[in-house]
């Protein structure tokens, strides 16, 4: 019978190697797009995401994560929140399509209506999907939930490239979001026989909503805080500047699900099986908090190091109007994956009103940045958008320290490690840039940095003993010693 690390480190393979190839994908066919279609086009589906991204949250209302976080779920409990998703998802996708010419309307775009009409299909597809997403992932099935994420890609992202070349424009973008929420949808039904019970129970569904509607609630404010900036840009700018605005975030969004979406998914479940074996909790957050703030600084540092380059390789030259943003929202992606390991001490331990508490602080000075920052400049707004997400690590450390009974020092200290060590390489390696390798081509300039930046990185984490490279290095070793003596 396979450990709970066992489980952990095949199930994580699964997820981040299932997420790897998916992002790959996704750039694949983000450049493809890309190159067809203008940053004018971009511009408009960024304000139809809006309404998107609302639609995949919206209908889980915090009940997903209540039913992966329940130690005795039973089929009442699936079949209740998958009666309830239904619901709201049809409810909420008929508002937005009888709203869609206000919404129109307050863009001063009046194409945009039947963009968001037809928008309004993905609230009912996103509700089918959550129940069986929740199953999977409380049972570690993330070979099945990989799987799915990447044939859905592949089919929107065709489905997007041959109406893109054909003239749809930024019809393209919206039909590669509803292709692929179909396909995902049914690879998850079709490659597992479990399916929610239809029959809704009162009791069954409370117990859960004690615990969801609080994170229903963080999870929405974080959410419209996340694109309410998508929403003031393309009111207040031009569409060619959402674009580039859109773009980077875009890019930013693929290095946050390659970090802290995948060991959120993964150490989620792991953790709440024990969540009554507070010295066993500790000792596996510990090491799993070494290990997300080592691959996650390395990972994004490196992408920020070459972030020109990745633009011009990708884009081309006519998206460079993004790279400023895009690297300023780098600097912030650095605390999203350590964010999300402090938040889950709270969710796996079941203290949603905590959670609830600690984002609304959070998000309220998020659109204090907001406003502070677009009374000036979307620069501003950036800078003091990253700034906000700096302090707000304070906070998650106080509270998450608050429920382990450790002090906020105890988490500042493995963080400042990592922050310390990775600034200062980034900063040498942007130095070494400008002054030695300005007029470089742009392959061979990836390539020296990257080298350059690997070598720095790897040789400091050692002097400094760092014991997060060491936890990668010894599983990698463990790994590969497996493999040879299976063969």
């Amino acid at each position: 019978m396979e450990s709970l690390k066992e489980k952990t480190i095949y199930s994580y393979f699964w997820d981040f190697g299932g997420k790897l190839s998916t992002q790959i994908s996704g750039f694949v066919f983000s450049v493809i797009l890309a190159r067809i279609l203008s940053p004018d086009e971009f511009g408009l589906i960024a304000m139809v995401m809006v309404v998107i991204s609302l639609s995949q949250i919206i209908v889980t209302s915090g009940l997903d994560l209540a039913l992966i976080q329940r130690k005795n779920t039973k089929e009442e409990h699936y079949g209740s929140v998958f009666y309830f998703n239904i619901f709201i998802g049809f409810i909420l996708g008929l508002s937005v399509f009888l709203s869609a010419e206000i919404i129109a309307d307050f863009y001063k775009h009046p194409e945009l209506k039947n963009l968001i009409r037809g928008s309004s299909l993905l609230f009912i597809i996103y509700a089918l999907g959550r129940v069986k997403t929740a199953w999977l992932s409380k049972n570690l099935l993330f070979n099945i939930l990989s799987k799915a994420n990447l044939f859905s890609l592949i089919s929107g992202g065709i489905g997007a490239v041959v109406l893109a070349g054909i003239g749809f424009g930024a019809w393209a973008l919206l039909f590669q979001h509803i292709i692929s929420g179909l396909v995902y949808v049914l690879y998850i039904y079709i490659a597992n026989p479990w399916r929610p019970v239809l029959t809704f129970s009162k009791s069954a569904f409370r117990e859960l909503w004690s615990f969801g509607n609080k994170l229903f609630l963080s999870t929405f404010i974080n959410n419209i805080s996340s694109q309410i900036d998508n929403l003031l840009v393309g009111r207040l700018f031009n569409q060619t500047i959402l674009g580039f605005f859109y773009r980077s975030k875009n890019i930013n969004s693929y290095i946050i699900t390659l970090t802290s979406s995948s060991f959120s998914s993964v150490f989620f479940p792991v953790l709440s099986k024990i969540q009554d074996d507070k010295t066993r909790f500790i000792n596996v957050f510990h090491k799993s908090f070494h290990t997300v703030n080592y691959i996650s600084f390395i990972f994004i540092s490196w992408i920020l190091v070459i972030s020109k380059d990745l633009i011009l390789i990708l884009f081309t030259s006519k998206w460079l109007g993004s790279l400023e943003y895009f690297q300023i929202l780098l600097i912030g992606a650095w605390v999203y994956p350590i964010s999300s390991m402090m938040l889950m001490i709270l969710t796996t331990r079941g203290n949603s009103k905590a959670y609830l508490i600690l984002e609304t602080i959070k998000q309220i000075t998020v659109i204090s940045a907001l406003i502070i920052g677009f009374l000036n400049s979307i620069n501003l707004y950036l800078y003091s958008f990253v700034i906000a997400l700096y302090l707000s690590v304070f906070l998650n450390a106080w509270f998450a320290g608050k429920e382990l009974g450790v002090k906020i020092v105890w988490f500042i200290k493995i963080i400042g490690q990592y922050f310390l060590l990775f600034s200062f390489i980034v900063a040498f390696c942007m130095s070494l840039d400008y002054f030695l390798l300005p007029q470089m081509d742009t392959y061979l300039h990836a390539l020296i940095s990257s080298f350059v930046f690997f070598s720095l990185s790897i040789l400091g984490a050692h002097i400094f003993r760092l014991f997060g490279q060491n936890l990668v290095f010894s599983e990698i070793n463990d790994l590969i010693k497996k493999r040879i003596n299976t063969h």
